[in-house]
């Protein structure tokens, strides 16, 4: 059952990658909107793919889990970039870059870290992370990540309908 669940959130992150172009298309570089809609994409496809193979399958578990929470910070520190630049979208805009770098910096204490095991004086690191920590950190960048799609999907929505209140 939990397979079923992570496809089908797979899927919703598919279908929001396709709301999000709609509602950044014309503010962004077509570009840019090509890179952002595909990583958040791709991101819906790494749910799916950590949802079809387990941790049976490390190999493409772990593909899917890098896609899952490495894309979409990516694409938020691309889409912030640009529009923190724009009038009327300049909070948002610092919000959405923040939130790409500080999901970075999450994925690389949860997901990452061990690779930090081939500094030596960074295994002490990865010992506190491997045995106490990485659930923590893990939980917290689960919020802020999927806490931005929520955030975007609400904005967009109410941007939708201010612009159907103004055309009427």
């Amino acid at each position: 059952m939990e397979r079923v669940g992570v496809g089908i959130f797979g899927l919703l992150l598919i279908i929001f990658a396709l709301g999000f172009h709609k509602s950044i298309t014309g503010l962004v570089s077509k570009k840019r909107l090509f890179a952002i809609t595909t990583l958040l994409t791709l991101s819906g496809a790494g749910a799916i793919i950590s949802g079809i193979f387990t941790v049976s399958n490390p190999s493409l578990h772990g593909l899917g889990g890098v896609m899952v929470f490495g894309f979409p910070t990516v694409a938020q520190v691309i889409a912030g970039q640009k529009l923190r630049s724009i009038s009327g979208l300049r909070k948002y805009g610092k919000y959405t870059f923040v939130n790409g770098i500080v999901t970075l910096i999450l994925d690389i204490f949860s997901t990452f870290y061990p690779i930090f095991k081939f500094v030596p004086p960074l295994v002490p690191l990865v010992l506190a992370l491997q045995n106490q920590l990485t659930g923590v950190v893990q939980r917290i960048q689960i919020i802020v990540t999927w806490g931005w799609f929520s955030v975007s999907g609400v904005r967009s929505l109410r941007l939708q309908e201010k612009f159907n209140h103004n055309v009427s």
